[in-house]
């Protein structure tokens, strides 16, 4: 018959088995909590990729050779944000945007009052190096929810250098070159950009300061005023006197669907004024002034509409006003509900006796794998310049885009 065990052994024994399965049970739950937390701070960091490669031909009318050429370019984003938490009674995040890439696109003539037939070009010559990669954004963002003004209400204040076509001229058809439209007028309003009233970095980034309330009506409308400020002309640059820069205010009206968070209209109103700019005809500083509209509408499953429109109030331009329509259609109607079909139209009224300028672009955008979208593209501008005997400007290209 075995000994017995002493009892202060016997209760050793029971208090180390104790000890054991403790541990051996809550190392599960510990790799649980940790696995969670990991999970939780994925889900408050976010990130993208975008490169994108453009090949193109323009022919004759509009290039500086005077012969038609053809270029390839490519250009990549890489950006991503932090949800930091709350400060100061607000919800407030962190954002940083890489850019790179290398080709300047071809070199068009500079009659055109359109100021790129391909916006995704990256910049070169003096200055530059034949590839190079900048720092494009990096901001805060704090937003405070304001109870007493009813649901969804809250105000934002976003610091740091930015976009400014992030927060002013938005539009859900009509803004990224990367998957829609190639010519600058289409991304943006066309005095801003082509007629260079934003006058931000060559890449078209500027320090700046963004302050905006937004509140929901009801179910479907809401409403949002925004004004912001933004280093202009080589103080964009940050080799100048940060004095008389862009100045900007915008009023939005959003529709949603009923009892859907997804966005079916985009209504905006802003003005802009700019310090830094110059006199297109006398080449001197002047300061320029403005008015213009961004609106977007899904009109159906399929279709969604566009048009912008903007207008020179002060100072003089190569031109003064500017008008481009168009929309975006959906493959269902040809089983490839993926793919998208993009027309657009733009008028350019010259300055005082110049003439018009006239654009179309058309763009297909194959989606045949996830992540990867081919666009073939034409454009084409009658009257350059606004020159009736101009010739008829023909851009054709190919962009390939990869999204991560």
């Amino acid at each position: 018959m075995p000994r017995e065990l002493p009892p202060f052994v016997r209760r050793f024994g029971q208090r180390l088995a104790f000890v054991v399965l403790s541990l051996a049970a809550a190392l599960p739950a510990q790799a649980d909590e940790s696995a969670v937390a990991s999970q939780t701070e994925r889900e408050q960091a976010s990130w993208a990729a975008s490169p994108s490669v453009v090949g193109q031909r323009l022919n004759a009318p509009a290039t500086a050779s005077g012969k038609s050429e053809g270029r390839l370019s490519y250009r990549g984003d890489l950006s991503g944000q932090w949800a930091a938490g709350a400060w100061l009674g607000a919800e407030w995040s962190l954002a940083g945007h890489m850019r790179f890439g290398r080709g300047a696109g071809v070199v068009q003539t500079d009659r055109l009052y359109t100021g790129a037939v391909n916006s995704l070009a990256f910049p070169t010559g003096d200055g530059y190096p034949a590839w190079f990669a900048i720092l494009a954004e990096a901001y805060a963002n704090l937003s405070w929810p304001v109870a007493v003004a009813g649901a969804g209400s809250q105000i934002d204040v976003t610091v740091g250098k930015l976009d400014p076509f992030v927060f002013f001229d938005q539009n859900a058809v009509a803004a990224d070159e990367s998957r829609q439209f190639l010519n600058n007028v289409f991304v943006h309003n066309p005095l801003l950009d082509s007629g260079k009233d934003v006058a931000v970095d060559d890449c078209g980034f500027a320090p700046g300061l963004r302050l905006a309330y937004r509140s929901a009506i009801d179910r479907v409308w809401s409403w949002s005023g925004s004004v912001g400020v933004f280093a202009s002309g080589n103080a964009a640059r940050l080799h100048g006197d940060v004095k008389a820069p862009l100045g900007m205010a915008q009023l939005e009206l959003t529709e949603a669907e009923n009892g859907a968070d997804r966005a079916v209209g985009g209504y905006r109103l802003y003005v802009w004024t700019n310090g830094q700019t110059m006199d297109a005809l006398a080449q001197r500083p002047q300061r320029h002034a403005g008015v213009g509209v961004s609106v977007d509408r899904r009109v159906s499953p399929s279709w969604v509409l566009f048009g912008r429109w903007g207008k020179r109030t002060a100072g003089t331009g190569v031109f003064d006003q500017g008008t481009t329509v168009g929309g975006e259609l959906d493959g269902r109607y040809w089983s490839r509900e993926q793919d998208v079909l993009g027309l657009a139209l733009g008028f350019l009224n010259g300055s005082g006796s110049m003439g018009q300028e006239q654009l179309a672009e058309m763009y297909y955008r194959l989606h045949p794998h996830e992540g990867v979208e081919i666009s073939p593209d034409i454009q084409l501008i009658r009257n350059p310049g606004g020159q009736k005997n101009g010739g008829l400007v023909k851009a054709v290209g190919l962009r390939v885009t990869l999204s991560y």
